[in-house]
């Protein structure tokens, strides 16, 4: 059996989707004062998290027209990025409502 090569773009898009929220949680974990840094935290892993699903369905899309290896990988991201995707909506989702509901007294 021969032995395929692998497409770039989906590794690129499988390791993206994989270390989007693990890079943000580190850095969030890391910094002393995170409430002050949070959005941009929030803001940095919905876009890691788009541009790993961007890569990923590219990836699938042009291993699947040239016969490389790796759709599995690029699938992989595909569902990890949407997962991460809707954790992130419902997390936003919370904060407004949280936001909205809660009252602070004297």
């Amino acid at each position: 059996m021969e032995k395929k090569k692998l497409s770039i773009t989906c590794v690129l898009g499988f390791a993206v989707s994989v270390l989007a929220p693990v890079t943000a949680f580190f850095l969030a974990v890391n910094n002393v004062q995170w409430y002050k840094y949070f959005m941009t935290f929030l803001g940095l892993s919905g876009l890691s998290v788009f541009a790993g699903l961007v890569l990923s369905i590219a990836g699938t899309v042009s291993a699947k027209r040239s016969g490389k290896g790796g759709r599995g990988l690029g699938i992989a991201g595909i569902v990890i990025s949407l997962l991460e995707m809707i954790g992130v909506i419902l997390f936003i989702i919370c904060l407004i409502w949280l936001g909205t509901g809660v009252q602070m007294s004297n």
